[in-house]
Order: structure tokens, then sequence, then C-alpha cells
């Protein structure tokens, strides 16, 4: 961190005082059953998947250091949270507890000097959505982070996950929303679609058996061949590699054209900017304890929030365990705060301070507000 700018501090004038962090749960199961007539989840592969979830003794380990309560603070019974999908679909892997384990230990890693002087149970905030593979995936990545919690059952050494009922860090609408996106987006895709939309929707109808007439599942392919990819199964036959990365290319296209769209991000998402808006922002007004917070979410939770605070990341749809943090600074004789997003550890800057990433906080309270108020600000200016 070597700023230059007038604006901004030299590293040695501040002072890291918390790390936030929204991340997308680990590998998981696919959740949605069927393509078409070619590709589809049959007996065989749903055992296959069956065989791949977290065992019992990944889950036993992950609740020794953990109490999941609602945000009541009330102790949820085991079968409160959803499935996220119709089980086994939808469900946080074994490879997906290893992987964000190993998220955990990145940032004990990165951040070794801040986590050497938080106390777990006093310092560290975790939120998630009420799924059961967000709720895991926050599990294993403290399970990273604090090794010592998990080795042993003691109540006394749990750390507090709040499992929101309200799911408000992912966006509201629908999955089903997902399979609708050329109706959504129909004006979007006439005067801008992608290159080589048409000819790869005509080879995925044929290989996966889309009927014409029937609108390609984007999403719904996209997750479904990431799944295979990551455990190993065979794509059908005729999807290559180069076939894929259109796919997911087109996906990420409509997903940012989407949430691009100011009403339907803020219909969909203002609660969850909200959320993240207020717990940093409680920092500011001296009102949030916590020195690392934890957010559990979804691909589409990542997405939502880059778009609604204009942070200048490419349409891309978040890996498994993918990451947007920010890192508060104090400065050491002032006290006024900075912020340094990053997302994937890669620093990324907000639209109103394109020529450094680290900046005052005040371009991250404006980037919420400006979204916040979108519809005042919207209405206003039509009278």
């Amino acid at each position: 961190m070597a700023p230059t700018h007038a604006d901004v501090p030299q590293e040695h004038e501040l002072e890291l005082v918390h790390v936030a962090v929204l991340f997308r749960h680990g590998d998981r199961s696919p959740i949605t059953r069927t393509i078409g007539s070619r590709l589809g989840m049959n007996a065989k592969e749903t055992e296959f998947w069956i065989s791949r979830l977290a065992d019992l003794d990944d889950i036993s380990r992950l609740n020794n250091g953990t109490c999941i309560v609602n945000a009541d603070d009330v102790t949820l019974p085991s079968d409160s949270p959803r499935h996220g999908g119709r089980w086994p679909c939808g469900q946080l892997t074994a490879k997906g507890v290893r992987g964000m384990q190993g998220k955990g230990e990145a940032l004990r890693a990165k951040y070794a000097s801040f986590i050497s002087e938080v106390d777990p149970k006093k310092h560290v905030y975790v939120e998630s959505t009420n799924v059961r593979r967000t709720i895991r995936s926050a599990q294993s990545v403290l399970s990273g982070m604090f090794p010592e919690l998990f080795e042993n059952d003691d109540d006394e050494r749990t750390i507090v996950i709040r499992a929101d009922t309200h799911s408000r860090i992912a966006p509201t609408h629908s999955y089903e929303l997902y399979g609708d996106l050329a109706i959504v987006l129909a004006d979007d895709l006439k005067k801008h679609a992608p290159k080589g939309l048409g000819e790869a929707t005509a080879r995925v109808r044929k290989i996966a058996g889309v009927e014409t007439g029937r609108r390609v599942p984007w999403t719904g392919l996209r997750e479904v061949l990431t799944c295979r990819q990551e455990h190993g199964l065979p794509f059908p036959e005729g999807l290559d590699q180069e076939l894929f990365d259109q796919i997911r290319g087109f996906d990420a296209w409509l997903w940012h054209a989407l949430y691009g769209k100011r009403d339907f991000c803020f219909n969909s998402f203002r609660s969850g900017v909200h959320r993240i808006y207020s717990h940093l922002n409680d920092i500011q007004e001296g009102k949030n304890p916590f020195k690392f917070s934890l957010f559990s979410g979804h691909d589409n939770s990542i997405v939502a929030l880059i778009m609604a605070l204009e942070l200048q990341v490419p349409p891309m749809i978040p890996n498994y365990g993918a990451m947007v943090t920010f890192e508060i600074f104090a400065h050491r004789t002032t006290g006024s705060l900075f912020v340094r997003p990053l997302f994937e550890g890669q620093e990324v800057a907000f639209a109103t301070h394109t020529h450094a990433a680290l900046c005052p906080f005040s371009h991250f309270q404006q980037a919420a507000l400006r979204f916040l108020q979108h519809r005042t600000n919207r209405m206003s200016a039509a009278l």
C-alpha cells in the first residue's frame, strides 16, 4: 500500500481497525436437476452427489466451535436453516468444507498481526443467510481462522453465527428468475447481445436437449457444468471447455446487466446494502465493538453488492469462496477513517475514487447512500 494522492495518508500514518468480508459459500452440489432432455440428474448422479457431501464427522467438528442463533440471539433448532435446494441439491460438499477452511487459514495468515490481538468470542461478528451451505461455509472459514476453538466441544469457547431468517445479504428475488433473464433483459439483448450468443444457443440446445421455444437456462446450465467440472464428471458429448467458457461469459454478462439495472438492484438488494452499510457505519459512530466481520452469502450477494456500490470490477460470476473485503483504517493522529475495498485479494476502487482503492471512508458511505436513496433521487428528478 503506497498511496500518493493528497486525500490519502501514507501507510505508516494508518492503523487497521476492522476487516469486513462478504464471501460466497464453498463448493456445493448442483441446484438445477434438469437442463434439457440430454442433461439432467439421474439416480446414479444423485447417489454420486450424496457421496460428495460433507459427512457427519465434518459437521460435528464444525458444530464444536460455533453456536447458531437468529437475529434475536435465540439458538436455532437443527432443522431450522433452509436446504437451499431439494436435497441432496444445493448442499455444501466435503470439498467445500476444505476449501472454505483454506480460505479461513488464508485470512489468518494475511492478517496474522491483527488477528493476534483479536478475541474471537468478543471481537468477531459472523452473519449468514439462513441456508445450510452458507452457515457451514461460515463455520468452515472460522475453523481455518481459529482452529483451536474447534478441537473440543466447549460451550465457553464457541463463536456465535447469526443465521438471518430474512437472508438480507442475498437478493430477495426467486432463483427461478434466472431462467427468465431473456425476457427480463430482452431490450438489452436486442441492443447489446454478447458476440456469439446465437451460435452458442443453437449448440447448447442440441447438446443439452433444450427444445425450441424453451429458453436456455444459462444460469442453471453454468452452475451444473461448474459442479461437474469441480468433481471430475464429464461434460455432455459435444460440450468442450471453449463452449463452457462462453457459457460462463454469457451468464456473467446477464447477471451484470440484471443487477446493473438500478431499479431492480434497489428493489431486490436494498436490505443487503443497508445491512452492510449500517454495520460498517457503526464503526465511525463508535457503536461497533467488533474487529473482524464475516458475512456468508451467495454469488448473487457479491455481484449485487459490487453493482450497488459501483465498485470497479469487470463482469464475472464469483467462484466458490470468492470474497469482497473492506479494510477499515484509522488515522493515528486524527482518528479519521479510511477504507480499502478488495475483491479476491486485489484492490478495487469506488467509482468516485478510481485513482486508488484506499480512500476516505466517506466514499463508501456516499456510494451506499446513493444506492439506498435511489428511489428518492429518481422520484425527485421526475418532479
